[in-house]
């Protein structure tokens, strides 16, 4: 099986008569993935487990407080794993 390119899968769409909103969510499907934002309070959760989102569209932000003067060398290495956008 060939796999086609987004603008070939658009075009072949189109041209079955698909209504605006079927193309409208392909394209936003194809072209441009969700990104999720994840948002961890680092103060009371420390036990974080990033292999279950690895290569995922997803993005870690690490809510950080006045205790959290040092990061675990592990933590850091797995936020670093992935590749920053």
């Amino acid at each position: 099986m060939v796999k086609k390119t987004p603008g070939e899968h658009l075009r072949e769409q189109m041209a079955g008569g698909r209504c605006a909103a079927d193309l409208r969510s392909t394209l936003a499907k194809t072209l441009m993935p969700r990104t999720n934002y994840i948002f961890v309070d680092f103060e009371n959760i420390q036990d974080l487990d990033l292999d279950r989102i690895a290569d995922k569209p997803v993005r870690v932000i690490l809510v950080l407080g006045e205790r959290n003067r040092n990061l675990p060398v592990a933590l850091v290495k797995m936020l670093l794993k992935e590749p920053l956008i």
